[in-house]
């Protein structure tokens, strides 16, 4: 009997296989309603017969003791009780097997939660106000929507996964069906989180309003973005396009180019399930021109001619007497068509069974080499998130050595301590950075180690992310994306180069960096201190947005640790903060004061570490404290920048700076304090004390201790971990 245990993964996995087929021949059109007076009538939108699911937007205030604010933009006044005539049709949408959802976010509003508590709050509400629950006051009257929309766009990231498993509880009474809307760089960063819980029923991703994924004059971003979404933990995925021009800023498909140039492509993954349009007021025709093809069958997978067809979108009672419901086939032909139907099923039952056995046989060779990454990790490995898949991060060698040509030369991308760095490009199109490990360094196996249990789960758009390992005999390597602008200081301090940097790209970076280096410090599930933060560890992408890498000497704290100690110094000179660099003490104001250096780097287009001035002999940090304290900001701004520089602008960001960069670990902001000061307008900011090092002459003339070991791209080494 023993042998015999495989039987029920094997019928598992025939369910799965038949599971997927279905549900790959069924796609439908989603479309958002409710923001703009002049777009019809909800009625009228499931009439159209152009949509499958309706998201009525928006719920855009709750959470953190908010009132709860429904805005439907003129339709109807929640406050007045006038939308609860709203009720009857959407019972008229959900009689014709339209599934109509609430949608949470937009672009106003507050939507934020503030704990796992405060999530289980907002879920009772939304049960008992919208969906199967009861309430004297319902703002859309007695109608139980089917489910909710998640379009969250601002606040923390934390705890919508909370709100996702509280709503999901509540479908032991009545099925509560969960959508979510990220945006598509990959991960989103407001909800990855929620979506690895893989409790989301449908996945729509706007491929619109970001550059490095959306649509341009061809759809090789957005493909290639496609394909890093079909990793999540949801079977149903859908395109997000705008129905028009104007109704995002970028991203518009014309329906044409959705037709053959978009829709060949994603339909190759069984995770397509159609397509979802912003908004219900810019279309004007768009769904009724694409909804066919989205409808239709993909030639990998539509059934032979004379097969039956399974039905796509919501089902509808045929029209008695309509050529979808003939009055009776003839003897013969039916006889003809039950034979047919017959030998389909059988040959679909045998290629079922064939792919299933080739399931089984992945997934014990799977089973084997999770085996080996454990033996190789050791007992150490935290369990950070029980409903992480972490088999989603492996690869096999050959796929790697494929995908580098390999591990030709012109392919390396540098070296490193840890080892080579090479550039990919994946059988699906997606372009990979690979790290191969010396096979002799101890010391990179500590980092490999770390990676692995560390860097992986961090998700942030301003983070690097790293999308898989790979363990194989004596073969260890590390995947990450590929950024293809190479790191901020080679693009900053090239004569050549920088002048695609402009002020407000330059502003942008100093913002995503500060978001990124925020997200480490208090809102990662690890909170972690980076300690080698500078320009050369900034990557920017094709877009030049920054993404913070090399967590070669990072640390991570508990959530009550609030500084750390060493006798080995490891880092930057220039960059390293007075108390780490002299006793070995470092925090999260390390980080600050290295985040600050860079900031006056940025702004000057000057280098800390290599500048020199003839007359005084000071670093970039004495000389721009000499020139804020004689009040000569205008000399501070980088020369290569035009007049469009903002003089406002220019002395707060160089204000901040100096706050990061002042000697006290004490008087430095948090991170949390430095992003408000660059995003708020009107804030009032303290007065900087003298920095530190503002005496010291340059380093170009300073023989200083180096570390050769830590020299090297992306490295890792991190303490004990502790979650948070």
């Amino acid at each position: 009997m023993a042998g015999l245990t495989w039987l029920p993964v094997l019928a598992s996995s025939l369910l799965m296989m038949v599971s997927l087929f279905h549900s790959s021949q069924a796609a439908g059109v989603a479309v958002y309603w409710g923001q703009n007076g002049d777009e019809g009538s909800l009625a009228d939108t499931c009439a159209s017969g152009n949509y499958q699911f309706v998201n009525l937007a928006f719920l855009t205030t709750f959470g953190g003791g908010n009132t709860p604010v429904l805005n439907l933009a003129g339709h109807c006044n929640p406050g007045a009780g006038t939308c609860t005539s709203l009720s009857v049709e959407i019972n008229d949408c959900q009689n014709q097997n339209i599934k109509v959802l609430l949608s949470l976010g937009g672009a106003v509003g507050n939507q934020s939660l503030t704990s796992a508590d405060d999530a289980r709050q907002v879920a009772t509400y939304l049960w008992n106000n919208f969906l199967g629950g009861q309430s004297r006051s319902r703002p859309l009257g007695h109608a139980v929507l089917d489910g909710i929309d998640f379009a969250i766009e601002s606040g923390t990231g934390l705890y919508w996964d909370n709100l996702a498993r509280a709503l999901s509880g509540f479908s032991s009474q009545k099925k509560v069906y969960l959508s979510a809307a990220p945006q598509c760089p990959f991960p989103d960063a407001d909800l990855s989180t929620a979506i690895s819980t893989g409790l989301f029923d449908y996945v729509w991703i706007q491929f619109y309003n970001n550059g490095q994924c959306q649509y341009s004059t061809n759809a090789d971003n957005l493909i290639a973005a496609w394909n890093q979404w079909t990793s999540v933990h949801s079977n149903q995925i859908f395109l997000g396009v705008p129905a028009a021009p104007a109704a995002a800023d970028g991203g518009y498909i014309p329906p044409d180019a959705v037709i053959s140039q978009v829709l060949p492509s994603i339909k190759s993954s069984h995770k397509y399930a159609g397509v979802m349009i912003w908004n219900k007021y810019f279309d004007s025709g768009y769904s009724s021109a694409i909804k066919e093809q989205v409808a239709a069958s993909s030639p990998s997978i539509a059934p032979a001619s004379g097969s039956p067809s399974f039905s796509v979108g919501p089902s509808r009672a045929p029209t008695p007497g309509s050529p979808s419901s003939p009055a009776g086939p003839r003897s013969g032909r039916k006889k003809s068509k039950n034979l047919r139907v017959k030998l389909y099923v059988v040959g679909a039952a045998i290629a079922t069974s064939l792919a299933a056995l080739a399931l089984l046989f992945w997934c014990c060779k799977l089973r084997k080499r999770k085996g080996n990454h454990r033996n190789f990790m050791g007992s150490e490995m935290p369990e950070l998130d029980d409903n992480e898949d972490d088999e989603s991060l492996f690869f096999s060698f050959t796929s790697i050595e494929i995908a580098t040509d390999h591990f030709s030369e012109e392919n390396k991308l540098g070296q490193g301590g840890f080892g080579p760095v090479y550039k990919g490009k994946l059988v699906n199109g997606l372009e990979i950075a690979v790290k191969r490990m010396n096979r002799m360094s101890g010391h990179g196996i500590e980092q490999f180690k770390n990676e692995v249990k560390v860097i992986s789960k961090l998700q942030h758009r301003n983070l690097v992310r790293l999308l898989g390992s790979c363990i194989e005999k004596e073969e260890r390597l590390l995947v990450y994306e590929y950024l293809p602008n190479n790191s901020l200081d080679s693009v900053l301090f090239d004569t050549a180069k920088r002048n695609i940097l402009d002020w407000k790209r330059r502003l942008k970076i100093i913002e995503g960096v500060a978001q990124g280096l925020l997200y480490l410090h208090k809102y990662s599930r690890l909170k972690i201190i980076h300690r080698d933060l500078k320009t050369s560890n900034v990557l920017l992408d094709a877009d030049l947005n920054p993404k913070i890498s090399d967590f070669g000497t990072a640390r991570i704290f508990g959530e009550n640790e609030m500084r750390g100690s060493t006798m080995n110094i490891v880092g930057t000179y220039g960059y390293m903060s007075p108390e780490y660099a002299m006793d070995g003490v470092y925090s999260e104001k390390s980080d600050v004061f290295s985040f600050g250096v860079m900031v006056l780097e940025i702004i000057s287009g000057k280098k800390n570490t290599s500048f020199y001035d003839a007359d005084r002999h000071l670093n970039l940090i004495g000389h721009v404290w000499d020139l804020w304290t004689e009040g000569r900001n205008s000399e501070i701004t980088d020369s290569c920048l035009d007049e469009t520089v903002s003089t406002r602008e220019a002395l707060k960001y160089v204000h901040v700076g100096l706050l990061c960069v002042q000697e006290k670990a004490a008087d430095r902001p948090t991170m949390s304090d430095v992003v408000s000061m660059l995003l708020k307008e009107s804030m009032a900011l303290a007065t900087p004390k003298r920095p530190a090092f503002a005496e010291i002459m340059t380093l170009n003339n300073t023989k200083l201790p180096e570390n050769p070991e830590f020299c090297s791209l992306n490295e890792v080494t991190i303490s004990d971990v502790q979650g948070r």
